[in-house]
């Protein structure tokens, strides 16, 4: 991975399932359909692994970061 790509991967840890499923859109590998089902098998299983409830809603850090 670039450095580029290293930054958006810390910035954003779905970059590199995002960009591909992109990129396979792109390409007429996959359908829309295909996409979207994909994309939400990927964020559900993601979020749903995480072991408590804001994690799981898509939000990161902990109690201070909300304050």
């Amino acid at each position: 991975m670039n450095p580029t790509d290293l930054i958006k991967f810390a910035k954003n840890r779905a970059y590199e399932f995002t960009e591909k499923q992109q990129q396979a859109l792109d390409e007429g590998t996959i359908s829309e359909v295909q996409q979207f089902a994909d994309t939400n098998t990927f964020f559900t299983t993601h979020y749903l692994a995480a072991d408590n409830p804001r994690t799981q809603s898509g939000h990161g850090g902990d109690e201070a970061l909300l304050v």
